[in-house]
């Protein structure tokens, strides 16, 4: 049985198909406690955050250390004295010390977001030490109980000088043998220096504990602490598109190719796949990948074939939603969301029959950033190059969240009125870097392939390129390699996969063996402008 390591919503993809059952929880990781510091003000705040999650292998060793992209203001000290630093003071005999807010102020205001999904809350201690270019503030003791979906803010301070910030620390301690199985999935926090004004935006989408892997009850290790450079930014709103600010060209280049295959029995009746380098389908799935004028898109929808009962080719729906996206993109559309929303008007406005869902990715890469639209159990998955010096192969930054109304019944767009709406979409936006891979695909892999598999194959393939293979040709082979994988894995009868999983779950009986279905896959390949 493949294991895959999960810490996310819907179990990232076990309870996404069924597991019945909670959701992966954290055991607790015990620390000694750093003691008790104070506060001066602690504000509990509800409100929505966005879905997202990390995903750790046992051969891709979570490092203590996450990293964010390098900050363009990042001028008067280089990111590798910061990583040294960090490095150097992580852990038990990092010399870290305990402060309380009181010794410096209410200097700085910090916000911290629990994740809102299931089982993300914690009840144990929470500290954090704030990392300047001059300096760390040493631990300071916030609160205890952060609950799944909340936004808590706090006034702290420093003893010290720490200069200009550049990232936090965090730690999650120990709330006593009471809470069995406690962990906390922090989705991001927000720093702002009220003397400078500086404000600063960290997406750590880590848990912080122990990992329930994969419903049969075994744990794998997952830190109590870790490190985090941050993104700088000036303005709260973190969506923001402001293009009078930040770089006028692009600093990223994205590589992108797709793959298509329809499913068995239509492969058997004669149908066959077209794959185009921007556009390209097989059966009822269809994709795109385009770049242009400083934006970079990739999507795949995956149409409803039951609609050939009543004489409307659901195909046409899917590879129209993909067109409209793409035009959608060499419009301006300024983010996933954006890209969605039209495509799915110009559908509608055409009268095309069928319905699909859908999921698209919006690289802008003149400012490093990605967001995505997900509609629907099709996904995708952000994978980062780990650190080798840490052990670290790569790892999962994100990984999509399927919506579905219940089992077999994702959310789509259509033309019927049960079709869901645009609005319904599920909205994230992040960082990528240069070395980033982003894996798009419909549920034909995602019901085949476990999320480790995906990784392990990138690896694979990203590790050895054959001679003379540019960006693109690793795109292109790598797409279609998961697609040839996923292909393989819904022939076979006896495999364990996600869906056999979920369906012994859903009819209450056992289910062995991939599920076959049309496959699109499209890959993206983040590289630096030389």
């Amino acid at each position: 049985m493949q294991r895959t390591w999960l810490s996310a919503a819907h179990g990232i993809r076990l309870l996404r198909k069924g597991c019945q059952q909670s959701a992966p929880s954290l055991e607790r990781a015990i620390v000694s406690r750093a003691g008790e510091g104070s506060t001066i003000d602690r504000t509990h705040t509800q409100g929505p955050v966005s879905k997202s999650q990390q995903l750790s292998l046992t051969q891709l060793r979570t490092n203590s250390l996450s990293r964010a992209p390098r900050a363009p203001w990042y001028n008067s000290i280089t990111y590798t004295q910061v990583l040294s630093r960090l490095l150097s003071t992580t852990g038990p005999n990092s010399g870290a010390h305990e402060t309380t807010s009181e010794e410096g102020g209410n200097r700085y205001s910090v916000k911290l977001v629990t994740s809102d999904v299931r089982s993300a809350g914690t009840e144990c201690d929470v500290f954090i030490s704030l990392l300047g270019q001059s300096g760390e503030s040493g631990y300071i003791y916030l609160d205890s109980g952060f609950s799944s979906g909340t936004h808590r803010e706090f006034h702290v301070g420093s003893a010290k000088d720490i200069g200009p910030l550049v990232g936090v620390r965090v730690k999650r301690g120990d709330a006593g043998s009471s809470q069995k199985c406690d962990g906390w999935l922090l989705d991001r926090v927000e720093v702002v220096d009220t003397m400078t004004e500086q404000q600063l935006l960290i997406q750590a989408q880590s848990w912080f504990g122990k990992l329930d892997a994969n419903c049969n009850g075994e744990l794998e290790a997952g830190p109590a602490e870790k490190s985090f450079l941050a993104e700088a930014h000036t303005n709260t709103d973190s969506d923001s598109d402001d293009e009078s600010s930040g770089p006028t060209s692009p600093v990223l280049k994205v590589y992108s190719a797709g793959s298509a295959v329809p499913h068995p029995a239509k492969v058997k009746d004669g149908a066959r796949s077209v794959l185009r380098k921007e556009s390209g389908y097989g059966g009822e799935d269809a994709y795109f990948a385009i770049e242009h004028e400083g934006a970079s898109a990739l999507g795949v929808a995956d149409g409803v074939y039951m609609w050939r009962l009543q004489g409307i080719d659901a195909g046409e729906f899917s590879r129209a939603l993909m067109d409209n996206a793409a035009k959608a993109v060499k419009q301006g559309a300024k983010d996933a969301r954006e890209v969605l929303h039209a495509a799915a008007a110009e559908v509608a406005a055409a009268e095309v029959k069928g319905s699909a869902t859908a999921c698209i990715v919006h690289i802008n890469t003149k400012k490093s950033k990605l967001s995505s639209a997900n509609l629907g159990d099709s996904g995708f998955m952000v994978i980062r190059e780990g650190d080798p010096l840490q052990g670290e192969l790569r790892q999962v930054l994100h990984v999509s969240e399927a919506q579905e109304h219940e089992f077999g019944r994702p959310f789509q767009l259509g033309h019927h009125e049960a079709a869901n709406s645009p609005d319904h979409l599920d909205f994230y936006c992040t960082s990528v870097q240069p070395g980033d891979v982003i894996v798009v695909g419909s549920d034909g892999l995602w019901d085949n392939l476990e999320d480790v598999i995906v990784v392990e194959q990138t690896h694979k393939v990203l590790s050895a390129p054959p001679a003379g293979a540019n960006k693109f040709e690793m795109a292109k082979l790598l797409s279609r390699k998961l697609t040839e994988l996923a292909f393989n894995t819904s022939m076979n009868r006896s495999v364990d996969t996600p869906y056999s999983r979920a369906a012994s779950s859903a009819f209450d009986m056992v289910y062995s063996g991939g599920k076959k279905d049309d496959i699109c896959v499209v890959v993206a390949i983040v590289d630096p402008i030389k």
